[in-house]
């Protein structure tokens, strides 16, 4: 059986703080990274891992074409997904020292 999932496909760009700021405070991050991110993508590199055949119905910029590349990589069919002129999502991701 084949599983079509229709979701974003997103940049996550994490930030490591100490702590969450509090209003109108400036943080010095202690490390950044960039992700393959949005609830769509996620759901369809977790059915590939789980051994579904999956196709991704989604759009992200053709600048960004790592993303492609990435859940290609994890086992997604990517044929149904479009390359777009829009700018791909972004999602700001703060994670404190505890984790959080």
């Amino acid at each position: 059986m084949a599983i079509f999932n229709l979701g974003s496909i997103n940049i996550d760009l994490v930030y490591r703080v100490s702590h969450f700021p509090a209003s109108g405070e400036t943080l010095t991050t202690s490390s950044f990274m960039r992700a393959l991110g949005g609830k769509g993508a996620n759901q369809s590199i977790a059915l590939a891992a789980a051994g579904a055949k999956i196709f991704h119905i989604g759009a992200a910029n053709s600048a960004d074409d790592w993303l492609f590349t990435e859940m290609a990589r994890c086992g997604v069919d990517m044929s149904f997904v479009q390359e777009s002129t829009a700018p791909t999502g972004h999602a700001i991701v703060s994670v404190n020292d505890e984790g959080e």
